[in-house]
Parts: structure tokens; C-alpha cells; sequence
């Protein structure tokens, strides 16, 4: 079964990965992407892939993930895998292994005799290599098995090879070998014997073959080549030779020789030291030390294999699975002490092969390679701690400072020129002629000062007055950029003239460097690298993908064609010519804002990133300061970090892009799987879940690899189509949730490298089959319906128009009746409406009447009589004061209870639109009303009898019956003195009766008239219109008791009876 284990992941948090000296290494075992932990061999092919025969499968490697191929997957008995072997290509004549470690085609066979044929990175089962195999073995023996073919060295079986002939290929072929026995040593070529050797040792397991020669490795570590019929023999030169354990030492027991026929490839491995050997023109070979500290033998190494595209080597072990090694590129330069004296910031060349840091600092490496660690002791005094700034004029002397101390020294920094405190820090320093030099102060700006300095005080150039100076660069002969952390202005010092660049305000500048006809590259703060293009303005290239460049330091121009920029999280080589082609895309039209990109449409640049798996300590490396890197006269670069100096020669440097194809592996679709699918894939209809499974060969970091896809209609959509990018390269999956009908063009590509539109790029065609609807016939059909269709209908509409006009007429008709029915209508509503407003004119009105005369008039006499009493106090009698008070409180009970009565008629208003009925308990309501007249009862002298069962219930609105029932108790309470109040309830022909009576003085007969008239008559404006209106509780009674359809009636004996007779239930 295919799986694929995806190690971005992995390489993150679970493969361990670890510097030694000279490389980094990850560990792969079965617990992170290996099947198994024993690897019997490793191969590359032309694709790029990295092959592993497991006892659990063969496995390839595209850098980022494993892909088992089991027995399931090849149609093969076993997936326990033995050997890989180099075939052979089908054009003879040409070789197929080449000097990148790559073969064309590649052999896999198991324990079972079966071979999987390994090309264009698919593996395919070959169910004629082992039988031609075992074919031509029996042309060359009478007994086949004595025959033994060297897969490679040391042999994983620990065959003895006394009885038997040694196959040793050439890996140019699969007829061409040589074989090798205790007497003789035979060439053969295209399955032919060319010559014969006699053998002059019995050491079969020396033996291996590069380049189409025979060489064995000797005791002493020499060697004898044997080619054309010819013997020779020499010694090993190159580094193995230059160690102490080289020439004479005993190879049996200190030297393991490693000979990979897939890669055409041998190495020896000696002391914790693994060599390369490169075969010469004379044949000869000569030895290059790869890795130096890492135990092949502790670690049970049985395959080796280098690939010098990527700088890597992989190493096989029976039992420890996969060990990757990573060759450094860069080299760390350290000094003694803690980390603190490896921070480094500024530096200048200290002779040819060393740097003089601000703080005194000589760091580097002797001709030997041995570190330079030393000390200037008068300038580490003077400055023992502020890494920031550096400069050497042109007559050689060093200046420096220590904040806000400017310090002049000789060349070799044992003397003391002179010094001088300044006002602020300064921040940059800058010989502009042979004269005079600028320098850059924070919160003060742009000085300059003559070269004799720095006890003459410093001249201020006016322009930048208050700004942070950052760093300073020379255009010209007095032609100065000045960046600031505010934006970047040029100066020039002859006319005193200093303008802001446009574009550049409220940038942070960190550092300038000039290259020329007024342009410059730019690194700033958020914004990256910037180029000043001169009078064209400036120009912001994109970040990259991971926005590393946001934080960029620094900028060194190798004169390769490439500019190395140094981040807070890695370094960066970059094309020259890209970016200036790049600049050149955009419009001519100079940025609105500040840092604007004026190159949007332009296509994108790549950038080659760098990590610390490479040989740096840290990926932060540091800024901010004068200078921010060097560059030696042998064109080695210096680059200040946190954790030392990174050096490294940008010739010496590996260029290995991700320009390797893209292949399809294989696609899901529909919980389906289509493996080995080709160009064009067929798809079921109605296609869901479509996954499309890519890979791509690359050992480089993953932040090297940019894919995009666009899937488009037909080949001329592509320039203008939107390409999506797979930001996940470890998993490089296009997923559908589903297609339409027809034929779509998927369009995957991958950035190969550096130049502008420079894309390695894979077509897929998706074919997806038309529902019955989306075919010719159909479609055809479907136009024939349509015509019979409009043809009916013409017909249907023509016989229909005659009874559509009946219908019309009849819905007319209709019409008018329908709008006279809502006219007359609305006539009822207007009547409705004006009795409405009839009715609130009646509320004013009583309400007026009440409030004008019941209301004001005693207030107004309130008024009159509480004016008095003041006088009286002083003059009048006391008893005349009581008089009064007894009558303003009379008057204003009164009033208060006119009020409470104008209240309780506002009321009726008021709930009298939104009334609740409900069930109510009328005893509790009755003790509510007789608590709140037990004061005025009591005072009159009465006594209440109550009649009332205690569950006795009536339907009614609670709030309106408490406003009737509270008025009657009021007029009763009031009008009765000495007398008897009685409230008892009953069943009147099925229908519930309350009786409240009284033994006050008796109404009139226009009062009993007025209550005792039916609900549904009409009553006068004012029903008493020879009374006052204190008669509003008789008013508020009889309004009431109509809204809540309850009838109420008096009678008038001995008492006053009010029989108050509520509705049915329902």
C-alpha cells in the first residue's frame, strides 16, 4: 500500500536535527516517516528522487516525504528489499549513472528474486530482469550461484567469497562488469569477455568500480586501477593522504572502504573522517574529506550516498534507519569568553584574513584555518562595550565611539589620536573628500567636522535638524544620503541643500548602499529591501512568502550577480539582475505613500533562503550599525549575528534551485484512488472530492519552493489567469470539492530559480464526462421541443385569448364592487373615528369643568385663607387660626378626593382600550378596598357587615371592577354617619350579584335615574346638570360598568342599595 508520511512537520518538532562540525544531520527512523530502521540501499534518479530499499518496502524521498511502495502497491510476493542496482539506458553507448550520484534507471529486487524497475521516478515491476539475469549468470558459470553480484561495499550479506566469482558493475550498463576470483579478473562489455587479468590478490571485498575502471584498495591504503588490460598502481592523494592517519596505516583494521554502484560512487571512512574518492583523468584517484565527528561504524552505516547538487549525505544503516547530513556552506567564527563577546555588530578587515570589531575584538582565521582570538587593549579600554559604529579614513586611521564620544586612533589601534564628548549618541560616521567627514547623531541630525578632528567641535548641517540619524552613505564627492527613522534625505554638503526623497517619509531606514548613477539599495524597518532608482523614485520589492524580509539588516553585493541579505531570521541571496528588472516593470509613476510597491504587476522574484542548518549558530543576525557586514579582497563575506561572525565565499557556494519536474502521483476522487496516472486524467461524472497529489524533488530548505496552480478552460486563459498558491509544500495537494462537465486544464508550477518567469510547469488534463442533458443529441432534442412548444402555444394563445378578455371583463366587474365594498368601508370607519373624537371632547370637557371650578376654586380660597394666618400669629386670636387650618384641611381633602375621582375616570380611559378578563376573587378585592377606607369609616362613626363567601369568584377585568368598587365605597363612606355599610354577594338566575349598601341620606331622583337608565341610552354632556361636578364617581360608575358589560342598579328603601350584576361565565 502507497503512504506517504509528510515530514514538514517532522523536520520541525520530531526529526532530530543537530550541528557537528563541518555539517548538520537528521535523523530519520520508522518512528518519523521510515517504514523500517534498516536500509539496504540508497540510489538517486534523474528525477531527483532519493530511493531506499527497506525490509518493509521501497521507499522514496523527495526531501520533505517518504513514499512506501509495498507488495500491494507492485504486484510483487515480498516487500522485503535487498539491493538497488544501476540498469542501463536503451540507447547503447550512453551512459546512464552521471557524476551527480543519479541513474537513469535503477533495479529493485527483494528476497524473492523479484525486480522493480526504478525510472522517471516510478517504480514499475520487471518481470524480465531477474529471468535475463539468471540467463546470462548461466552463460558465464556452469554453476550459477557462483556467481555473486556486488551490490555494494561493505556487503550487507557477509558472503564469503572464496568458491565464488565476484559481478562487480560498472553501473554504465548491465552487460558491462568485470568479474573477480581468487586467479583472475575478467572485463566484459555488452555481455562480452574483452580481456583477462591474472588476479594478483584473494582480497575480493576490495574491489569496486568508478568510471568504468576496476580499482582495489591495498594494504597501506594504496591503490591498483585496472583498465584497458591494464594494471597499475599509486597512492591516494587529496585530504585522506594530508591527515596522519593516511599512507601505511593498516586499512583492515582502521579503514572501512563504502562503495555505492548506483551513485558510481566510493568513499573511505577513518577515524570519525568520511572521504570522498574522484577518479583523475590518469585514472588515478585523489580523496576529499566530506564530513569530519560522525561515527559511521558506531551507527551501523552500510550505504553511503552524496549528492553534491544539495551538499548532502545520506547515510543507510542496518539498524538506525536514515541519517542525512547536511555539508555546511557558511562557517561560524567565534571568540573565547561567553556569548556576550559574540555578538557582533560592526567590523572592518583586520589584515587578509581577520576583523576589528568597535570593542577591540581581532577575530578570524589563520592560513591554517586555526581561529584568530585576539585583543587591542587601548581600544578595548576606551571603548569597552558600544559594538555599534566603526570607520577607517583614507589615511588609514580608526575612529570609533562610545556614545556619545567620538575616539580617533592610529591604524593598529595603539594610540590614542584624540576624543571628544558630544551632545548626543553618535550613530553613524562618514569620510565625504580628504577633508571632511559627516556624522550621523541621534536627536541632533547631519554634522560634519574636518578630518583633523575630532577636537575641532562638529558643524551642524541644517535640513535634518532634531532627526535620528541611522546611517550615512556616499553617493558622491559631497553627495550624502542620510537615513533617518523618520525617512531618507539626500544632502549635498557644497550647497547645503537637504531635501526628503519622496516616498521615504516615516520610513526607518537601517542602511544604505550605494551602487552608482544615483541608485541604491535600501534595507528599511516593516518595509525590507527598497531601491533608490534615482530620478524614477523608489522601489519596494515584495517580501517573501514568510515575511522574513520585513526585518532585513543589511545588503553585500558579491559581484557575482547577486546581493546576500542578511534578516532576523535567516539570509537571503538574491538575483541583481531580478531585482533590477523587476524595478524596471513597474510604472513610471512615483509612489503616493510612503514605501508605496510601484511594481505590482510585475511577475515574482525568487528568493534563495538560508538557514542556520547550514552552518550559522543562529538564524538572527544583527544590525544597525557602521558597517553592517564586510567583504574581504578574496571576496569573502563577513556578516555580524548574535551568536558569532558567519563567513562564507559566495563562489564557494552551492547553487541548488528547485528547478527539478513536477510529477502527479496519484488522484482521489470519489473515495477512489487512480494511481500511476498520466497527463490526462479521466474522471467519473459528477466528480467530488478531487485530489490531486503532486511532487517535486528538492533537499533544499522548504521556503525554497513557491507553487501555485490554475485550472483554466483552454491554453489561451493562461496569461491572464489567478494562480492560487500551495503554501504547504511538504503536502502538495490540489483539492476540488468538485469539477463541472467538459475538459479543464490544471496548471501547476513551481519557481525554478532565479530570472524573472523562470517556472518549472506541469498540465494535467481533467476530462469529465457530459450528463445525458450536456450532449449533441440532447441538446438537439431539447431545440426540437422548444419549437413544438412555441408553436402550441401560439396556438393555446390564441384559442385562449377570447375567454382571457371574458375573464378581464368579469374581474373588472368584480373590481368596482370590491372597491365601492372598501368605500363604504372606510365611510364606516370615518363614523367610528368622529364618535371617538366626539367622546375625548366629552372627557375634556367634564374634565375642564371639573378641574375650573371643583379644583381651582378651592385652591384659590386655600390661597386666601393661608395668607391670613401668618398676620395672625402675631396679632389674631388662636382660635381664629384653628378655624382656618380646620378649613384649608377640609378644603383640601375634598379637593384630593376630586382629584383621586378625576384620576379613576382617566383611568377607565386608559384601561378601558386594553381590558384582561380573568377570574377574580372578590373578597380579596373587597378587603382591599375596605383597608384602604378604614379611616374614614372609623372616623364617621360606621360599622361594616360583610356577606361574602371566601372562594366566591367573578369574571371580570381586575383593575376597571376595583375602580367601580372602590367609588362606591367612597360615596358610602363619605355621605354615611353612625350608620351601617354592608357588602354581600349571591346567584341571580345563574349569574353572580354583589350588593353594597348604605344607611346614608338618600339620592336624588335624577342620580338613581342616571344609574338605574339601560347602558345602550343616550345621556346628556352633563347628566346633573343642576349639580356640581363632584358627581363624577357617579359618572366613572356608570362608564365603567357599560365597558365591562356588567349591569349595576339602585334602589332605595330604609338603605341605599347599589346591586351590581356581573356577566355569565362563558
Amino acid at each position: 500500500m502507497i503512504y506517504r508520511l509528510s515530514l514538514l512537520f517532522l523536520l520541525l518538532f520530531s526529526v532530530p536535527i543537530f550541528a557537528q562540525n563541518g555539517f548538520s544531520v537528521r535523523h530519520f527512523t520508522a518512528d518519523n516517516g521510515l517504514p523500517q530502521n534498516s536500509i539496504k540501499s540508497i540510489s538517486a534518479d534523474t528525477k531527483g528522487y532519493i530511493w531506499l530499499a527497506t525490509e518493509d518496502g521501497l521507499v522514496r524521498f523527495d526531501g520533505f516525504n517518504f513514499v512506501v511502495f509495498s507488495k500491494s502497491d507492485l504486484g510483487i510476493s515480498s516487500s522485503r528489499f535487498y539491493s538497488l542496482e544501476p540498469g542501463q539506458r536503451r540507447k547503447p553507448g550512453v551512459t546512464s549513472t552521471r557524476n551527480d550520484g543519479r541513474t537513469d534507471i535503477c533495479y529493485a529486487t527483494n528476497v524473492a528474486n523479484e525486480a522493480v524497475v526504478i525510472r522517471d521516478g516510478r517504480p514499475r515491476r520487471d518481470t524480465a530482469y531477474t529471468s535475463n539475469v539468471l540467463a546470462v549468470r548461466k552463460r558465464l558459470s556452469r554453476r550459477p550461484k557462483d556467481i555473486f553480484a556486488v551490490a555494494g561495499l561493505p556487503d550487507i550479506w557477509n558472503v564469503p567469497l572464496s568458491n565464488v566469482r565476484a559481478m562487480i558493475p560498472t553501473g554504465d550498463g548491465d552487460g558491462n562488469f568485470y568479474l573477480c576470483d581468487n586467479d583472475t579478473v575478467s572485463c566484459y562489455k555488452q555481455w562480452r569477455r574483452v580481456y583477462d587479468l591474472r588476479a594478483e590478490t584473494d582480497d575480493l571485498w576490495h574491489y569496486f568500480a568508478l568510471g568504468g575502471r576496476l580499482y582495489h584498495l591495498d594494504a597501506g591504503n594504496a591503490f591498483t586501477a585496472i583498465f584497458n588490460g591494464r594494471r597499475s598502481q599509486f597512492q591516494l592523494k587529496g585530504d585522506f593522504a594530508a591527515e596522519p592517519h593516511g599512507a601505511g596505516s593498516d586499512r583492515h583494521r582502521d579503514t572501512r572502504l563504502y562503495w555505492n554502484p548506483n551513485a558510481d560512487q566510493a568513499f573511505l571512512f577513518r577515524s570519525g573522517h568520511l572521504y570522498l574518492l574522484e577518479p583523475q583523468k590518469d585514472g588515478t584517484l585523489t580523496s576529499r574529506l566530506l564530513t569530519k565527528g560522525f561515527d559511521l561504524t558506531a551507527n551501523s552505516i552500510d550505504v553511503v550516498h552524496y549528492d553534491p547538487l544539495a551538499g548532502l549525505v545520506h547515510l543507510g544503516s542496518s539498524t538506525n534507519g536514515l541519517f542525512v547530513l547536511t555539508l555546511h556552506q557558511f562557517e561560524t567564527v567565534r571568540v573565547s569568553g561567553n556569548d556576550r563577546p559574540n555578538i557582533f555588530y560592526a567590523q572592518i578587515p583586520f589584515g587578509s584574513n581577520s576583523v576589528l570589531t568597535p570593542t577591540g575584538i581581532i577575530a578570524g582565521k589563520d592560513n591554517s584555518g586555526k581561529p584568530i582570538d585576539k585583543r587591542l587593549p587601548l581600544l578595548e579600554k576606551v571603548n569597552p562595550s558600544d559594538k555599534r559604529v566603526i570607520f577607517r579614513d583614507r589615511q588609514g586611521n580608526l575612529w570609533t565611539k562610545n556614545m556619545r564620544i567620538l575616539i580617533k586612533m592610529d591604524a593598529n589601534g595603539k594610540h590614542l589620536i584624540g576624543g571628544r564628548k558630544l551632545g548626543r549618541e553618535v550613530k553613524a560616521i562618514l569620510q565625504v573628500n580628504d577633508s571632511t567627514m559627516c556624522l550621523g547623531m541621534y536627536e541632533r541630525g547631519l554634522f560634519t567636522m574636518h578630518i583633523d578632528g575630532p577636537d575641532k567641535k562638529p558643524r551642524h548641517v541644517d535640513g535634518v535638524y532634531n532627526k535620528n540619524v541611522t546611517c550615512l552613505d556616499l553617493q558622491a564627492e559631497n553627495q550624502v544620503l542620510v537615513g533617518t527613522e523618520d525617512g531618507l534625505y539626500h544632502a549635498d554638503l557644497h550647497t547645503g541643500k537637504i531635501s526628503l526623497i519622496q516616498g521615504t517619509r516615516g520610513i526607518y531606514i537601517k542602511s544604505i548602499h550605494s551602487f552608482g548613477n544615483g541608485r541604491a539599495w535600501i534595507t528599511a524597518a516593516e518595509k525590507g529591501l527598497l531601491l533608490l532608482d534615482g530620478p524614477r523614485g523608489l522601489v519596494t520589492f515584495p517580501h517573501d512568502k514568510q515575511g522574513y524580509l520585513a526585518s532585513a539588516h543589511c545588503v553585500v553585493d558579491d559581484g557575482r550577480g547577486f546581493l546576500w541579505v542578511s534578516t532576523n531570521r535567516g539570509l537571503f541571496r538574491i538575483s541583481r539582475t531580478d531585482l533590477l528588472a523587476f524595478a524596471g516593470s513597474r510604472p513610471d509613476t512615483p509612489p503616493e505613500q510612503p514605501g508605496e510597491e510601484t511594481a505590482q504587476l510585475a511577475p515574482p522574484l525568487f528568493y534563495e533562503y538560508h538557514a542556520m542548518n547550514e552552518g550559522f549558530n543562529t538564524n538572527e543576525f544583527n544590525g544597525n550599525c557602521a558597517p553592517c557586514a564586510l567583504k574581504f579582497d578574496d571576496g569573502t563575506i563577513s556578516l555580524p549575528s548574535l551568536e558569532g561572525l558567519v563567513w562564507f565565499r559566495p563562489s564557494h557556494i552551492r547553487t541548488y534551485l528547485p528547478g527539478e519536474p513536477l510529477m502527479l502521483d496519484r488522484v482521489d476522487v470519489n473515495r477512489q484512488i487512480i494511481s500511476d496516472p498520466g497527463d490526462t486524467v479521466s474522471l467519473p461524472l459528477s466528480p467530488e472530492n478531487v485530489r490531486l497529489h503532486f511532487s517535486t524533488p528538492y533537499f533544499g530548505h522548504y521556503d525554497n519552493l513557491n507553487v501555485s496552480y490554475t485550472l483554466i478552460r483552454d491554453a489561451s486563459d493562461l496569461p491572464g489567469a489567478s494562480w492560487i498558491p500551495l503554501d504547504d509544500e511538504d503536502d502538495l495537494t490540489v483539492q476540488y470539492s468538485n469539477l463541472p462537465s467538459g475538459t479543464h486544464m490544471l496548471v501547476i508550477r513551481k519557481q525554478a530559480g532565479f530570472g524573472l518567469n523562470n517556472y518549472t510547469i506541469k498540465k494535467i488534463w481533467l476530462t469529465v464526462p457530459r450528463h445525458w442533458f450536456e450532449t449533441a443529441w440532447a441538446k438537439a432534442a431539447f431545440a426540437a421541443l422548444l419549437i413544438l412548444t412555441f408553436v402550441a402555444g401560439v396556438r393555446l394563445y390564441n384559442h385562449k385569448k377570447l375567454k382571457i378578455i371574458q375573464k378581464e371583463k368579469l374581474m373588472l366587474e368584480e373590481m368596482v364592487r370590491q372597491r365601492t365594498s372598501s368605500l363604504e368601508t372606510a365611510l364606516a370607519q370615518l363614523e367610528e373615528s368622529k364618535r371617538d373624537v366626539d367622546e375625548q371632547v366629552h372627557l375634556m370637557s367634564r374634565m375642564l369643568a371639573s378641574i375650573s371650578h371643583d379644583v381651582q376654586s378651592p385652591l384659590n380660597h386655600i390661597t386666601f385663607a393661608a395668607g391670613d394666618i401668618a398676620e395672625m400669629v402675631h396679632t389674631g386670636p388662636n382660635g381664629k387660626i384653628i378655624e382656618i387650618a380646620n378649613a384649608i384641611a377640609i378644603v383640601s381633602s375634598r379637593t384630593g378626593k376630586l382629584l383621586h375621582g378625576l384620576l379613576n375616570y382617566i383611568k377607565i380611559q386608559v384601561y378601558g382600550k386594553r381590558m384582561h378578563s380573568g377570574r377574580i376573587e372578590l373578597n380579596k378585592l373587597i378587603l382591599e378596598k375596605l383597608d384602604f377606607f378604614e379611616s374614614v369609616i372609623q372616623h364617621n362613626g360606621n360599622r361594616v357587615t360583610r356577606d361574602i363567601p371566601q372562594n366566591f369568584q367573578v369574571e371580570s377585568d381586575y383593575e376597571l371592577l376595583a375602580v367601580v368598587i372602590h367609588n362606591l365605597l367612597d360615596n358610602a363612606a363619605k355621605y354615611t354617619r353612625n350608620g351601617e355599610i354592608a357588602l354581600r354577594s349571591g346567584m341571580r338566575d345563574g349569574v353572580a350579584e354583589l350588593i353594597i349598601s348604605n344607611s346614608g341620606p338618600p339620592l336624588s331622583q335624577e342620580k338613581m335615574d342616571f344609574i338605574n337608565q339601560a347602558g345602550g341610552e343616550s345621556t346628556d354632556s352633563r347628566p346633573f346638570p343642576n349639580e356640581r361636578v363632584v358627581n363624577l364617581g357617579l359618572i366613572i360608575i356608570k362608564e365603567v360598568s357599560q365597558l365591562l358589560g356588567i349591569s349595576i342598579s339602585v334602589r332605595q328603601t330604609a338603605t341605599i342599595d347599589f346591586h351590581i350584576l356581573f356577566k355569565k361565565p362563558a
